[in-house]
């Protein structure tokens, strides 16, 4: 019986629809109206976005959520008037840990990639650094992410959405 690579185990796992990230380089991440973007591959050629409940994590600390959108940089909650100002994005929680986060991830290559059956997703890097993605509500044709290759436009995507009562993707 022939043995297969710990690598081709990892994508049947995963699924082919995060085959082409593996052992690429993370570009850039970004948020911006309730979405995060994470770019990976040496031309930005992959593109992962997020709409739901994402956080990042290093040796079980937490380093950023989609939630600090809400809270000043002294860990106080802004008002909601405040944090749907995007003025007040730019001196947020969020802002602050995004730029310790794009350091800590510039260059750094996907190792592993974990779905689960709700399909939240944790996407594993060389650094120890993890992102978390987590299924966070259920209301029909809601879009959790996204994985796209953004040099290849007519390219399908793979979209995780609920559809159904259940979700698919």
């Amino acid at each position: 019986m022939k043995r297969k690579k710990f690598k081709e185990i990892a994508l049947e796992l995963v699924g082919k629809e995060f085959n082409d990230i593996f052992y690429q380089p993370t570009k850039d991440i970004v948020f911006d109206t309730n979405m995060c973007v994470i770019n990976f591959g040496n031309e930005n050629e992959y593109s992962l976005h997020v709409f739901c409940f994402l956080r990042i994590t290093k040796n079980s600390s937490i380093l950023l959520t989609a939630s600090d959108e809400y809270f000043a940089p002294d860990y106080t909650r802004l008002s909601l008037e405040a944090a749907e100002n995007r003025q007040a994005f730019e001196n947020s929680l969020l802002e602050k840990n995004l730029v310790n986060i794009k350091k800590l991830l510039k260059n750094a290559v996907v190792k592993k990639i974990l779905i689960n059956r709700a399909k939240d997703t944790t996407i594993v890097f060389d650094s120890g650094i993890k992102i978390e993605i987590t299924i966070d509500c259920m209301f029909e044709n809601y879009e959790y992410y996204r994985i796209m290759k953004r040099i290849d436009k007519n390219e399908e995507h793979y979209v995780v959405k609920f559809k159904k009562g259940k979700v698919v993707g």
